[in-house]
């Protein structure tokens, strides 16, 4: 079907200079195909879920706090495990690990959608997160080790876009599944598509390997981050289940501190760490990272928060909350390659201080809004937001990057993904905390009866608003973050 020939690589390691590049563009063609397919499977699960949220907590019988661990673990999972699944890539081989994400991703998909309990569900979607990390930290090292060097750039730009239109497509997608057929189709949609992809990569992603140098897994620090990063995000999740004072709370903040301490104390004397600390001794490398972490900390409580807000308190089918929630994608789709290239002439800081201001302004708009508000007001607010989504994402990762060495630019660039993945799991956590504390007592969040909340709608409305407003001090937050960091320039800080 291809005619390509790959080499075996010499005993040291070394492949000879541009054996392993696809000279075929049929092939080239297929194997971007099936990463962009791998891109767009797991940005689509990252926000597919948000819209089923409420029918899969009414399915359960239980609340918010408890439910919300299905889309923690899969953003838990994929943050922990990005790292190291990029660096088991270099060990045993880019095609090997990335087609185990595959089917990772793919059965967890499956039983996921025949899960019967909620613990189920959440440990497949564990599952599922670890399989899409395998994806994800793989995609970009493929295309740099088989594509031609003066194509790189345009196939890495797909994978933006492509990033950008799964996060449009989960909303209207998992709400039409919802709604047509159940909650449990907006897991079982991936398994044919896994299938197909397994299939397209074991016949076209080359074997041979461009590893230069042998590079041990840490898997000490990995476990240390998965327990730090656990331990944080349980505890605040269940700090509202079971009380801020109690022992099951204080015991996971414990954890987090300790492991916290271990993680840094280890990262620092292990011959190849997971992350590499030095670079934070740089303060606009560590504010534009903080600014980063923050603005996915917004977006993805944004986006739990808003089909509760539309579903449930103004009584929108969940079609067209959906449709609602596509806005948000709006700006990282058509501005995001746009404020890239025009950040490389102007300078990052001239577009991420303007985006945060948006995105302070669209929370204004959010904590305005009335029960009596148009949904094209909801509209607005949102489309508020994702400028701000488009034109802050591509000039923060030109600051954080342009303070990589060049022979650490995978690692940071590998970081950089596992802060705004752990971002993304906070946001989650931290907004359903604040609507949870921001109800009166003996109401736990929105659970599956919601005739005691609704008695008086007013209880809700104020609610949503101390979420908004937790949100807009979070964006100022990141805003004087990214007023103080700045790439460099001509070598100089």
């Amino acid at each position: 079907m291809f005619h390509h020939k790959l080499y075996d690589l010499k005993r040291d390691g070394q492949p000879p200079a541009g054996e392993l590049i696809v000279r075929d563009p049929k092939k080239e063609f297929w194997i971007i195909t099936v990463i962009a397919i791998s891109a767009l499977m797991m940005f689509v699960d990252s926000t597919i879920t948000n819209v089923a949220l409420p029918s899969i907590t009414e399915y359960f019988h239980t609340s918010t706090g408890m439910s919300s661990r299905v889309i923690l673990v899969y953003l838990l999972a994929t943050a922990v495990f990005m790292l190291p699944f990029g660096k088991l890539g270099d060990i045993k081989g880019y095609k090997a690990v990335f087609i185990t994400g595959f089917i990772l991703f793919t059965a967890a998909s499956l039983f996921c959608g025949l899960a019967k309990t909620l613990n189920q569900l959440v440990f497949f979607r564990t599952l599922q997160g670890m399989g899409g990390a395998m994806l994800f930290a793989l995609g970009v090292p493929v295309i740099s080790a088989y594509m031609p060097a003066n194509k790189q750039g345009f196939y890495i730009g797909i994978l933006v876009s492509i990033s950008g239109i799964g996060v449009a497509l989960g909303p209207p997608v998992g709400g039409f599944l919802t709604s047509y057929l159940s909650w449990r189709w907006i897991y079982l949609v991936n398994v044919p598509i896994g299938i197909i992809a397994v299939i397209i990569s074991l016949i076209v992603i080359p074997s041979g390997m461009p590893c230069c140098k042998d590079r041990r897994l840490d898997i000490v620090g990995t476990l240390l981050t998965l327990i730090t990063l656990t331990s944080l995000l349980y505890g605040l999740n269940m700090g509202q289940e079971y009380g801020w004072t109690s022992a099951l709370t204080f015991s996971f903040f414990v954890i987090f501190f300790a492991g916290l301490v271990f993680l840094i104390y280890w990262e620092q004397r292990v011959p190849y760490p997971l992350f590499d600390l030095e670079s934070f001794k740089n303060i606009n490398f560590t504010f534009a990272m903080l600014a980063g972490l923050l603005f996915f900390l917004i977006y993805s409580g944004l986006i739990f928060i808003m089909p509760f807000y539309l579903e449930m308190f103004r009584g929108f089918d969940v079609r067209i909350s959906g449709l609602v929630l596509t806005s948000l994608a709006a700006g990282q789709v058509f501005l995001g390659p746009y404020a890239g290239k025009l950040s490389d002439r102007m300078g990052a800081r001239l577009f991420c201080v303007p985006a945060l201001i948006l995105t302070s302004l669209s929370f204004v708009m959010l904590m305005m809004m009335q029960d009596t508000s148009h949904f094209l007001y909801i509209i607005a607010a949102l489309l508020l937001f994702s400028i701000g989504i488009g034109i802050f994402l591509s000039p923060n990762i030109n600051i954080v990057m342009s303070y990589a060495p060049e022979d650490k630019k995978g690692e940071i660039s590998g970081l950089m993904m596992t802060i705004r993945r752990a971002g993304m799991a906070l946001g989650l956590c931290l907004f359903e905390t604040v609507f949870s504390e921001a109800l009166p007592p003996g109401v736990s969040g929105l659970c599956g009866d919601l005739s005691p909340i609704k008695q008086n709608m007013n209880l809700l409305n104020n609610a949503f608003h101390y979420v908004f407003f937790f949100g807009l001090m979070v964006s100022i937050l990141a805003l004087l973050f990214s007023i103080v960091a700045t790439e460099k320039k001509n070598g100089k800080n």
